[in-house]
């Protein structure tokens, strides 16, 4: 009788262990609380994106929202005080697109895209990041947003920077100031 009660006890113990572990596992606390945020663009990010893929040709490749920690990188024979403040200067910026070269992904060009203000400006406003692009040799250009891109107003430019004739041919490169 009394092995009767401790095998009672142990099946008591083994279904209270498993009803714990499934209350836990179901518990809405420890669900992942993880969804898919929305689009990775926006809409004129999108619109950008597709007049620019139209200005490329098959030796490039576009990649959007590159953080910038990605593409540049401190100079290793920096001073530590120095390469700290660099290193979050770059921090959590983000290249709206990328312009890469497809057989090597080495990149060959930075978009960024930056909205218009309440002044209505013309040009687009300067920051960091030029000046960051500018150390390291990449070329940043700069547009900015617009409800409708066409491909004939990004080409030039984009050419320009790139080296690439009209008829895709390379060209020597030439110096791009904004």
């Amino acid at each position: 009788m009394a092995h009767f009660y401790l095998l009672l006890g142990l099946t008591a113990l083994v279904l209270l262990a498993l009803a714990i572990s499934l209350w836990r596992a179901l518990s809405p606390r420890n669900r992942r609380p993880y969804v898919i945020a929305g689009p990775l663009l926006t809409s004129t990010q999108r619109e950008f994106a597709h007049a620019l893929e139209q200005c490329l040709d098959d030796r490039y490749r576009l990649y959007a929202r590159v953080p910038v920690a990605e593409v540049l990188a401190v100079a290793r024979r920096t001073p530590k005080r120095w390469r700290e403040r660099a290193e979050l200067r770059i921090g959590e910026r983000v290249l709206d697109f990328l312009v890469c070269d497809a057989a090597t992904s080495k990149p060959c060009c930075a978009l960024a895209l930056s909205p218009v203000g309440w002044l209505r400006r013309r040009e687009p406003p300067r920051d960091q990041l030029d000046a960051m692009c500018a150390a390291a040799g990449l070329p940043l250009l700069r547009f900015l947003e617009r409800e409708h891109y066409a491909p004939g107003d990004l080409a030039p430019r984009l050419r320009a920077v790139l080296g690439v004739t009209s008829r895709g041919a390379p060209r020597a490169r030439a110096e791009v100031r904004e």
